[in-house]
């Protein structure tokens, strides 16, 4: 499993979350926080679950947030990722219910980050399902990055270490 915190929400939970000689973006979680998962994982909670749990006992957010608008607005989010096309503002706060500016607030508030931050996520995840069976260039293009380079300092940004590593990864298993 990986977690992505988005700095601004992390900073104030660092001391608590990762060992204090981590360096790097790319850490493991203080062995506290691993095993509660773990545990709950064991336990068969949802990934869903798991996540609010981490959510709300370790960055001290409201886990309360699976509604019907949220859903709503994931899930047409996600379908139209799977297609590779964009989801606009207003069709997002469409399914939601809400007014464009209302949503945009409303999305950062429940999910915890801003939805260009999220999408920006989206965009990474579906660039590193498209890697296993592709080149990175043709990954990145496919997921939505304007080339490669693109691809690599969002990445290098993000994680702290380059896409090629990342790759590694899913390939070594």
């Amino acid at each position: 499993m990986s977690i992505y915190i988005e700095p601004t929400t992390f900073r104030t939970n660092q001391q608590k979350l990762l060992p204090s000689t981590s360096i790097t973006h790319v850490s493991p979680l203080e062995r506290s926080v691993h095993k509660d998962m773990i545990d709950m994982l064991n336990e068969t909670y949802t990934s869903m679950e798991v996540l609010n749990n981490f959510k709300t006992k370790w960055l001290g957010c409201d886990s309360s947030v699976s509604n019907a608008r949220l859903q709503n607005s994931l899930s047409h989010l996600h379908r139209m990722y799977s297609l590779n096309q964009e989801a606009s503002l207003g069709e997002l706060a469409q399914a939601a219910s809400l007014s464009p500016s209302r949503f945009s607030h409303w999305f950062s508030d429940q999910i915890g980050i801003p939805l260009r931050s999220y999408k920006k996520w989206l965009r990474m995840v579906n660039a590193f399902t498209y890697c296993q069976v592709m080149s990175l260039t043709d990954a990145a293009t496919k997921a939505g990055f304007s080339d490669q380079a693109h691809f690599c300092r969002t990445v290098q940004n993000a994680f702290g270490v380059t896409p090629s590593e990342i790759k590694q990864l899913f390939t070594s298993s």
